[in-house]
């Protein structure tokens, strides 16, 4: 059936269904096309409504995986976050222990009495306070050059000469330097040196330095200071 024939069956089952003694207005052509509207708009309506809901409801399915997706997101940068910490963790544990394990080296010299006029000092390095070895490290001294004899080291077995002059706290002094390949551990010590200084020119002020792997000692100075005193 098309509309116009579905339009003039309602205008007659309204003209129909209206008594015989009704108000006359209601079954005038003009209100009866009204009424057809009305009843078409109904229609419409009921025919919409299901549409409206489908897609309400698809809306409402969207929503709710893109909730559940920012959710899944969420829980994923939260577990990342929690790695990273983790990660952060571990790594701040790993420099506290490097720098729990760290070396303390430092020289100290003994000395003896050679003869009247000359003292033997022998140069140790001793890793005592130190909680970690160090290896292939570069010891250096310096002497003052009005004091030491000759100018010369021994060190394992050989003479070993000055390698530079400088001028500390107004005093000429004489640097001696070698690369020590042995290790030495903690509460350990090695005698890498022996010279012979002037008696009659002591006490004197003698300076000291290790650099290894793990930075310069004494640690937050140029040079260690050691007061050599004459032998009695």
């Amino acid at each position: 059936m098309d509309l116009r024939g579905w339009m003039v069956g309602v205008v007659e089952s309204l003209r129909n269904a209206l008594p015989a003694h009704g108000p006359e207005w209601l079954t005038k052509p003009e209100w009866l096309a009204v009424w057809v509207g009305v009843l078409t708009l109904l229609n419409l309506v009921g025919v919409l409504t299901p549409l409206v809901v489908i897609v309400q409801r698809r809306i409402m399915r969207s929503q709710t995986r893109l909730m559940a997706h920012q959710d899944s997101t969420m829980k994923e940068q939260t577990a990342l976050m929690q790695s990273q910490l983790q990660i952060a963790a571990r790594q701040a544990g790993i420099i506290e222990s490097q720098l729990a394990r760290r070396p303390a080296p430092r020289i100290t010299l003994d000395t003896s009495k050679e003869s009247a006029a000359l003292t033997r000092v022998r140069i140790t390095v001793d890793n005592h306070a130190g909680t970690k070895g160090i290896k292939e490290f570069e010891w250096s001294v310096w002497f003052p050059l009005n004091a030491i004899f000759g100018e010369t080291l021994i060190v394992l077995g050989r003479v070993v000469g000055r390698r530079s002059g400088t001028t500390i706290e107004g005093i000429q002094y004489v640097q001696f330097s070698e690369i020590w390949k042995l290790p030495i551990y903690p509460t350990i010590e090695s005698v890498v040196g022996e010279g012979k200084v002037l008696s009659e020119r002591l006490p004197q002020k003698i300076f000291w330095r290790v650099v290894c792997e793990d930075g310069r000692f004494p640690e937050g100075e140029e040079r260690g200071t050691i007061e050599l005193y004459p032998v009695h």
